[in-house]
């Protein structure tokens, strides 16, 4: 018989594969904290990505400066569209668990949400590049349901601009961690705005790369990994720029918060199915009759003859329509007084036709030669997937978390010498669990 490591509880297998973790484990003990923030881009090369590890500026992304005013300096890539949070310990969280806001802006789209226990990092991919603007990033550690550990003890995430230093928080568990940073691309000199200045730097710097001498990351303001004509043109684009003035909305006014999500099964043909959104809902200086609550998105949508949301009581209902059963996930979204957001995910098995899911490992295995293996794999189901964890045991103790698209991705250290069984199992949101899946790991 194996165990698991799921939910809230750690149930470690016996490790049959020597196993190294890529980061270094902290004890769980009291609450979790943010110990790194990262700004990176889709677009930013690989090579460009590495040169900012190789030179200790980050890891994944653009480690943002602290404990000094160059928290606040600018950043001067054109192409900023992910935040990468790495934490102090394996961490339960939700893509909700996050608002965006900035000067003016009560709202930035994220397109993408991902979390690795190896790493014990968080990153969230937007819609969109960051245009030039003061942003507050904020990671809920008071709400409904904040980011917590394996213990359920909540972030602690208490931050003081340009001066506080990692780890995040004041020593007691249930603070949000809020870190402003400024965007201005093509602020190559980080000194508040795009001159001549920053223009002739490209210029100069023409036909650098990772591997020259005198290469600057700053500089390759599209993160090609090399300085071009086409990092001065952007620059050019942005003259004469400099940072907004004001402070971002967050700074005034805290996002709501939700449960994340619910899983609820209905009969066929029942009456009515209702949702208590005041219930599934907070905000600190909104109340609930208060916030605009709205159906974003709803999946299979032919099995309801009706959708409303009813403003008085502040209960969502859906009505089956005749006869039909199937698998439904309703998004709402709670938009607060100042126009901040998040939202709540209702996973709905409508005549109880749910089936487990069914895991699986890609044919190939990713391997590098500093001994990194990236498993890959891929859950389906009848339902929704994204933000289920498929747990290992076996060779490899841990979870990974599964994209939308059913994708998830482990990664460990095997050595050569080293073989053995991997197992896999992931559970729906309404509890069925998938077939066991397993894999022989290492060398024949």
């Amino acid at each position: 018989m194996r165990s698991w490591l799921r939910g809230a509880c750690a149930h470690t297998a016996t490790p049959r594969l020597r196993f190294e973790s890529l980061e270094q484990r902290l004890a769980l003990t009291g609450a979790p904290t943010v110990v790194d923030f990262e700004v990176g881009s889709t677009a930013w090369s690989s090579g460009f990505v590495e040169y900012l590890s190789d030179s200790h500026l980050g890891d994944g992304g653009y480690s943002v400066p602290v404990g000094s005013s160059s928290q606040m300096a600018s950043l001067p890539w054109t192409n900023i569209d992910k935040l990468i949070f790495q934490f102090s310990e394996d961490v339960q969280i939700l893509s909700s668990n996050l608002s965006l806001t900035g000067i003016g802006v009560a709202h930035v789209s994220v397109e993408k949400f991902e979390y690795d226990q190896l790493s014990l990092t968080a990153t969230w991919t937007l819609s969109a590049a960051l245009p030039k603007n003061g942003y507050r990033v904020e990671l809920d550690g008071d709400g409904l349901l904040p980011v917590r550990d394996r213990n359920d003890n909540a972030l602690d995430g208490e931050w003081t601009t340009s001066s506080s230093i990692y780890s995040s928080g004041n020593g007691v568990n249930g603070g949000d961690f809020a870190f402003e940073f400024r965007v201005l691309p093509g602020d190559v000199d980080q000194n508040g705005v795009v001159n001549s200045t920053d223009y002739s730097a490209a210029t100069a710097g023409s036909g650098l790369t990772t591997a020259s001498s005198g290469y600057a990351p700053l500089t390759d303001v599209d993160g090609s990994g090399s300085i071009s004509a086409g990092d001065a043109s952007l620059i050019n684009a942005h003259l004469s720029q400099s940072h907004a003035s004001g402070t971002p909305v967050g700074a005034s006014d805290d996002a709501p918060s939700s449960k994340g999500w619910r899983a609820v099964n209905i009969n066929a043909n029942a009456a009515d199915a209702a949702f208590d959104l005041w219930g599934d809902f907070a905000d600190a200086e909104t109340a609930d009759s208060a916030i605009t609550y709205t159906i974003t998105s709803t999946s299979n949508g032919s099995i309801w003859s009706s959708q409303s949301i009813n403003t008085v009581t502040g209960v969502l209902h859906m009505t089956p329509a005749l006869n039909a059963t199937g698998l439904s996930t309703i998004i709402v979204t709670a938009t607060d007084s100042a126009g901040q957001t998040t939202f709540m995910k209702y996973v709905v098995d409508l005549g109880g036709v749910n089936q487990g899911p069914y895991v699986s490992f890609s044919s190939q295995l990713s391997v590098r030669d500093d001994d990194k293996v990236t498993i890959t794999g891929l859950v389906t189901d009848d339902g929704d997937v994204e933000g289920l964890y498929v747990y290992f045991a076996g060779a490899i103790s841990g979870k990974a978390y599964v994209n939308a698209d059913g994708i998830f991705q482990f990664t460990i250290v095997l050595h050569e010498e080293d073989s053995d069984w991997a197992y896999a199992i992931v559970t729906d949101y309404f509890g069925s669990e998938s077939n066991e899946y397993e894999r022989w790991v290492g060398s024949l």
